[in-house]
């Protein structure tokens, strides 16, 4: 498996939670096994949500963590890319202007798929269903879809890791990467589990999820925590519990990625701590 290169692509509207994190991990763990290349690339094109401090939160987690990126970039800092990428769009018919915007236009016919890497699973979207969307907005900022397809063929990611709340959104990525006839360039998709709260729901911001900076705080280690973020949603051979670093380097495959959602539980974490 040669030149990996994954991207973990926080978006700065507060401090990440532990699932955020996770996440991250998932992308470090899969570089570092595989030799490969890890991007810490900030979303900031919603400039109305951007939390002052949100990057520095974000940077100090990973960083606590023993997490260190190859690169960072920031999104709005790439303006004119994502401006010229929608141009282009336009000027093949893929895209129309719109009250200032740019709004790309799904093909209606047939389906689009993909085998995802957890559980090697197809998944499939009929290409009626799947409504118009606006790539650029009004205002010259980029949405999600555009930023993120631009972003990721021009960092040449190999495999994205996200959270399975973005498999909706994956079909018309793949659709996109068609359009500019990037087919031989599509990533490898991996949609990982939620991680969910002791009462069953999704952990969020909102719902109160602790941080890493909370958690540290706290007083628990650096490798405690980063030993059982990765059993969320991960198992090690044999099933084993307490990992060092290393050996989470060694033996991490996508393919021993859980399905099921996980359920972050502060007494087992006590326990690895």
């Amino acid at each position: 498996m040669r030149n990996v290169k994954v991207r973990f692509a926080p978006s700065p509207t507060g401090v990440p939670h532990v699932g955020n994190i996770r996440t991250a991990l998932f992308n470090y763990f899969f570089a570092k096994a595989t030799g490969g290349k890890f991007i810490l690339r900030i979303e900031d094109t919603d400039q109305a949500r951007k939390v002052e401090g949100a990057v520095r939160a974000i940077e100090e987690s990973l960083s606590w963590l023993g997490v260190k990126w190859d690169k960072k970039t920031v999104q709005s800092m790439n303006l004119k890319a994502y401006t010229e990428a929608a141009n282009v769009l336009i000027s093949i018919g893929a895209a129309d202007r719109e009250n200032g915007a740019v709004r790309f236009k799904v093909p209606k016919e047939g389906s689009t798929f993909w085998v995802d890497a957890v559980g090697e699973k197809k998944i499939e979207f009929n290409n009626s269903e799947i409504e118009d969307f606006i790539i650029l907005k009004s205002d010259g900022y980029p949405t999600y879809h555009l930023a993120n397809v631009v972003d990721d063929h021009a960092q040449s990611i190999s495999h994205v890791i996200r959270g399975e709340d973005w498999i909706p959104s994956t079909p018309k990525h793949i659709l996109m990467y068609k359009a500019f006839g990037w087919e031989d360039k599509i990533p490898v998709f991996a949609h990982v589990p939620n991680v969910l709260g002791a009462d069953g729901k999704k952990l969020s911001k909102r719902r109160g999820a602790k941080s890493v900076i909370d958690l540290k705080n706290e007083g628990f280690l650096p490798d405690a925590l980063l030993n059982y973020l990765m059993l969320l949603g991960w198992s090690p051979k044999n099933d084993r519990e307490i990992l060092s670093r290393e050996e989470i380097e060694k033996e991490f495959k996508l393919e021993n990625i859980n399905s099921s959602p996980a359920i972050f539980d502060e007494i087992k974490l006590l326990l690895i701590n």
